[in-house]
């Protein structure tokens, strides 16, 4: 008769440390992992509404015959570019530093 718990996959879960600390590590957790993917999320919005507003202008600025201030107008293009990646990676640092708090404050389930 097999007693231990196991998940679907048949790997054995995590359960929570005893503790104060190990609770407000696990809702900081969730906390970081949802405000992480909101941003993230944001972010990707952000980025394909910038790309749909600037491309025409990009475009126009990189065309062959350049003048003096293409150059500059790209690299100001870029930078918009450039925001909106930094939230989706900040985002999705912001996921990674949730879920790798949600795991200190657990532990093997058959510790």
């Amino acid at each position: 008769m097999h007693t231990a718990r196991e998940d679907k996959n048949g790997r054995n879960g995590r359960s929570p440390r005893d503790g104060a600390g190990s609770s407000v590590l696990r809702g900081l957790g969730w906390l970081r992992a949802v405000l992480g993917s909101l941003v993230a999320i944001a972010g990707m919005i952000a980025l394909v509404a910038t790309v749909i507003r600037i491309g025409p202008e990009l475009a126009s600025a990189l065309q062959p015959p350049m003048s003096q201030f293409a150059g500059f107008v790209a690299m100001l293009l870029a930078v918009w570019l450039l925001l909106p990646l930094a939230g989706i990676t900040l985002g999705l640092g912001s996921v990674a530093l949730g879920y790798a708090l949600r795991r200190i404050a657990t532990r093997p389930a058959d510790a």
